[in-house]
């Protein structure tokens, strides 16, 4: 076996030991995001020093490459320069890519891993369906506490299958109120 590989045995025992140290209980669906603690944003926040942004956007992979075979597709849709006609109009962006792989990703979710039929913390993997996912999405981690997120998704972009996805939206407002955020 090549040197840095381990057997399928080997991968099972350490699985199986990870998976044993646990420390939500069986009930959890945040995983790691339970770390980010009140405490840890407010000293996060006082490591601000310069007041920049730091963009976290990476362009949009179009060509294809050996890490990226069928790479995104970008078309502008909706009525064109001369074709608007009088009036307001909108031209849009329709972008149709695999968002897992080398060259594009998104904030994963603790519903795209699945191992003997289940997913984090014995979860069942047919809470998993073409519609989205019912357990372990971004969306239903966040909506466990007042939005708080890891990275990389706002408020308005939850993940397939979340909330946004069954036409409501998680109530945000109570976290906002507590941390006296106001948002446009």
């Amino acid at each position: 076996m090549p040197p840095g590989q381990m057997t399928e045995t080997e991968f099972r025992a350490l699985y199986d030991r990870l998976r044993g140290q646990l420390p939500w209980g069986p009930d959890d669906r945040r995983g790691a995001l339970n770390y980010i603690t009140p405490a840890e944003i407010l000293a996060a926040l006082g490591e601000v020093t310069l007041g920049r942004t730091v963009p976290l956007a990476a362009p949009i992979e179009h060509r294809p490459a050996a890490d990226n075979p069928d790479p995104a597709e970008h078309q502008m849709t909706g009525p064109l320069g001369a074709d608007a006609g009088p009036g307001l109009a909108f031209s849009m962006d329709r972008i149709a890519m695999n968002i897992h792989g080398n060259a594009d990703s998104h904030i994963d979710a603790l519903c795209h891993v699945i191992f003997d039929g289940t997913l984090y913390n014995g979860v069942a993997a047919d809470t998993v369906t073409a519609a989205g996912a019912a357990e372990l999405s971004i969306g239903v981690a966040a909506a466990h506490r007042a939005g708080s997120m890891g990275r990389g998704r706002g408020p308005g972009r939850a993940a397939p299958g979340g909330a946004a996805a069954a036409g409501r939206a998680p109530d945000r407002r109570p976290g906002q109120r507590r941390q006296q955020r106001h948002r446009p």
